[in-house]
């Protein structure tokens, strides 16, 4: 019969066997220990430390996990997780509900979680060494774990398949640096989207609404006296240009080290990136004056004349007041316009912000 003491003795052998796995060989993330009378256990190495998350159901895992964290193993520790153990099982629908597939949930069952908390606690660098990982299952999980932490805003979670879809693929670039520059005309979408890719990525939101809003305000109130004109010709010429450059610099010198979402409409520099017969992305990389090789991508989203005022009347922000209250004309002299065929030109993608009952064109600027 198998004593208590030779139980530990042979869990404290598995983990250091798994240990010496690791340490000969340092791109190693991945060991798996099995029996068939006492289950499975998986180690995760963190990638470039002395760092182990510890997955399984059964004694022998238990047992791996208290004697990581009781020091068991000179220089090796366990990966902190929070109190808690949410069946990920169930959590099938859901995932299917905010992501659209059950792929990347069927990569970590097959991985051996067994918990929502276990995969809370996994870094980003052991989600993409899995098998059929890479960024946009990771995105995803992500997505998913948002929802679960109970901060993902309803209207984020009930985007359109094909937007988030879209998004994701955007959203690429975003890895470690780079920018996601958001644009489109007021209430299309673009809060919305941003705060989407957030939500699967590391970068942080910078919108320009919250960048200046009490210099424009006061500046508008002084030149037409309407602090919330946005569209006049004084706005444009006298306070835009400064609250965009500044923007972009602000948003490029922060890409040298962290991915960040840029959110604003950019109708001015996009006609100014026509004018110039350059892609936006290239127009934004030259006002913010950045050497940097940080990836651009800019995308549209695109939103109906119709859409866009029922939005800004559910809304109900002071800053549409004046729009709506001179609907045919804001409607005839900005929606209706060129801009929107201009702006298609020169971003790298058009995305639809609203159902649509066709497959939407992706548009890439040359």
């Amino acid at each position: 019969m198998t004593s208590e003491f030779d139980r530990r003795w042979n869990d404290l052998k598995i983990l250091t066997d798994a240990i010496g796995h690791f340490e000969a060989d340092p791109h190693l993330v991945h060991h798996y220990w099995r029996s068939r009378g006492d289950g499975e256990v998986v180690f995760l190495r963190f990638p470039g430390r002395q760092v182990l998350h510890v997955l399984g159901r059964g004694v022998v895992a238990a047992e791996c996990l208290r004697l990581l964290a009781d020091s068991a193993v000179k220089d090796w520790r366990l990966q902190p997780m929070a109190e808690g153990a949410t069946p990920l099982q169930p959590m099938a629908a859901e995932f299917h509900r905010l992501t659209g597939t059950v792929h990347e949930f069927n990569m970590l069952m097959r991985a051996g979680f067994t918990t929502v908390e276990e995969l809370a606690a996994t870094p980003d660098g052991c989600l993409r060494s899995l098998p059929n990982s890479g960024a946009m299952p990771l995105a995803r999980i992500r997505e998913f774990l948002t929802w679960w932490r109970g901060s993902l805003p309803q209207e984020v979670a009930e985007m359109p398949g094909t937007m988030k879809s879209l998004l994701r693929s955007s959203a690429k670039s975003l890895d470690g640096q780079g920018i996601l520059a958001i644009c489109g005309f007021p209430a299309s979408g673009k809060s919305t989207a941003a705060q989407f890719v957030a939500s699967i990525t590391d970068a942080s939101v910078l919108d320009k609404d919250d960048f200046a809003p009490t210099l424009e305000q006061a500046v508008m109130a002084r030149l037409t006296e309407n602090p919330f004109d946005r569209d006049s010709q004084d706005y444009k010429t006298v306070v835009a240009p400064g609250i965009y450059e500044g923007l972009v610099r602000v948003g490029f010198t922060i890409a040298r080290q962290h991915p960040i979402v840029l959110d604003a409409p950019f109708l001015s520099l996009i006609h100014q990136a026509a004018k110039a017969e350059i892609p936006l992305g290239e127009h934004l990389r030259r006002l913010s004056g950045a050497s940097s090789p940080s990836p651009v991508v800019t995308v549209w989203m695109d939103c109906s004349s119709a859409e866009i005022r029922s939005r800004m009347t559910a809304r109900g922000e002071a800053r549409d007041a004046p729009k709506l209250a001179d609907w045919d004309t804001y409607q005839s002299a900005v929606l209706d316009g060129n801009l929107r065929e201009i702006a298609h030109s020169v971003v790298d993608l058009v995305i639809p912000s609203e159902p649509t009952d066709f497959d939407p064109v992706v548009v890439t600027a040359v």
